[in-house]
Formats: structure tokens, C-alpha cells, sequence
């Protein structure tokens, strides 16, 4: 929503020791790194990846060199253009300026096919039941003493999430390695998957007061039982912990950016610096200014 690059790493590579609990799910929390370009991303990785005595579920796995990806030639990497349970949400603005973004890769030598994960809409109840589970849990000193520090719709969730049984969660845990061996076995065929970062255009101001999106002249609400619509893009990655980056790909007609979202195999984030640093170097996104009125 702010033209900027977003890089979630995959789970592990960057400790979590010091955050604040309750920020980001036990099981699917990452520090990640926002920055101006693709560069400077790959320079703030390099310094905050690797593994920290101080948090056990960090990974030891080798660090690359991510500069070095910078500049490769993409030519001959295979992509999933993923579909699944967003596609009835994408907007035409949206669609219009991935079809681009698709065509600007394929011109530098990519291959591109349609696919698919066959549990995929199950991923919004996973998600609810395993990473809303863990952060309600630590809200709970909170919620009990400082309830109305809390939004409302913070408040509901949390409340809703605290009152999920334990089977649920175990469950959503077991459907979620499913879904994780299913993500797995098409990133051995496929080096990446793309897909809008966010299905729809940024909403103004008045419509997150009125709780609602409008996609293609139709007012949708942004809230259902699959969580927000704003998040339907990103959280497989969540849910995998598969490493994932958002990259700017355009302007709307009310200039507001629109992103294109990268994804890789677990540990591929070099992957993730080649391929967003060679569509940044072929199209004009990267220095463009949205024409705002002031």
C-alpha cells in the first residue's frame, strides 16, 4: 500500500529474540524488512540473518551473499502464477498492472504457468486457528486488566480466539503441514510463485471507517470469516513460512501503488533479490511518483 519493498524472510532466518509478544503469531512470526529498493533490502538481511543463541527456532541455515543476486539475468527460472480463493476479489487495476509486470518478466526470459495448490482454501482457517490462537495468548494478562485499550475488532478476535478449543488448534496444525508438503512439492518443480501483493486497489479513508472495500464499483466488506480481505494474498507465506517479497508494479487511477508479490522456496530469498531487482531494472516503477493532490 506505500510503494515500497517488503520482504518477509522464510521462517527462522531472522531471530525473534526481543520482539514483543502478541506483535506476531509463536508459529508464523518473522522480522522482516521494509526499504526503499531492493538493494537496501538486501543489505539490512544480510546484517539481521542467521542464527541467535537466544532464540531456538532460529535457523543455522547458510547465509548467501544477497548483493551478489542482485544484477543476475532471471532468464530460463521458472513461476507459478498462483490462483486460489482471491481470484473472485482482484480488481481489474490490479489485474491489468500484474498482466504487465508478468509481461516485463517473460521479456527478460522467464517461463510463467498457471497453477494451483489443491488445499489452499483452507488457509484462511488456518491461519485463524493456529496464529490468532497464539497471540490472544499473549494478550490474555491484558485482555483481563486493560480491555478497553483495545478496538473493538482487536477486542472480538482476541476474546473469539481465547475460546478456540485445543483440538481446533491441533488440527489446524495438521491440515497446515498438508498445505506446507503441498507448497513444497510445487517449489521443487517451480523455482518461484507470483501474485498480487494486495487484490484490490488501497482503500480510501472513509471506507475502512465503514468497514468496507470497493472492488470494480462493488462495495465489499473487508472483514469475513476469513479474516481481512487485505491479507488473503499474503498469508500462505505465513502459514508455510515460505519467504516472500512485495515489490511496487504500478499506480491505481487514484495513485495509490499496487504490488506484486514474489514467493520461494524455503531459503531462496536470493531468488527473491534476482528476480524483483531485475523487473525494478526493466521498468519504471522504481522511481515513479504517484501524481497526489494536495
Amino acid at each position: 500500500m506505500c510503494g515500497v519493498v517488503g520482504l518477509k524472510p522464510t521462517y527462522g532466518r531472522v531471530s525473534q529474540y526481543g520482539t514483543v509478544a502478541g506483535t506476531g503469531a509463536f508459529s508464523c512470526n518473522d522480522t522482516s524488512v521494509v526499504a526503499k529498493n531492493i538493494a537496501d533490502c538486501g543489505l539490512i538481511l544480510q546484517a539481521i540473518a542467521g542464527h541467535d543463541v537466544l532464540d531456538p527456532l532460529s535457523s543455522d541455515h547458510p547465509i548467501g551473499n544477497y548483493s551478489v543476486s542482485i544484477g543476475m539475468e532471471v532468464k530460463g527460472l521458472k513461476a507459478g502464477i498462483l490462483r486460489g480463493y482471491f481470484d473472485e476479489f482482484i480488481a481489474m487495476e490490479i489485474k491489468e498492472s500484474f498482466g504487465n509486470a508478468i509481461e516485463t518478466l517473460q521479456s527478460l526470459g522467464m517461463q510463467f504457468e498457471d497453477t494451483s495448490i489443491s488445499h489452499m482454501d483452507l488457509i484462511p482457517a488456518i491461519k485463524v486457528a493456529t496464529s490468532r490462537v497464539e497471540n490472544a495468548a499473549a494478550h490474555e494478562p491484558y485482555l483481563r486488566t486493560r480491555s478497553k485499550d483495545y478496538s473493538r475488532q482487536t477486542l472480538f478476535s482476541y476474546v473469539s480466539a481465547l475460546l478456540t478449543p485445543a483440538v481446533t488448534y491441533v488440527q489446524a496444525h495438521r491440515a497446515r503441514q498438508l498445505v506446507c508438503d503441498e507448497f513444497n512439492a510445487l517449489l521443487k518443480r517451480l523455482d518461484l510463485l507470483v501474485l498480487p501483493t494486495i487484490p484490490f486497489t488501497v482503500p480510501t479513508i472513509e471506507d475502512c471507517r465503514q468497514g468496507s472495500v470497493e472492488i470494480d464499483g462493488k462495495k465489499i466488506k473487508r472483514q469475513d470469516e476469513r479474516g481481512g480481505l487485505e491479507s488473503l494474498c499474503c498469508i500462505p507465506f505465513n502459514v508455510t513460512g515460505l519467504p516472500a517479497i512485495s515489490v511496487c508494479c504500478g499506480f491505481s487511477k487514484a495513485s495509490t501503488p499496487i504490488g506484486l508479490q514474489i514467493a520461494a522456496g524455503a531459503f531462496r530469498e536470493d531468488l527473491l533479490f534476482q528476480v524483483p531487482a531485475a523487473y525494478e531494472s526493466a521498468s519504471s516503477w522504481r522511481d515513479a511518483k504517484p501524481n497526489l493532490a494536495l
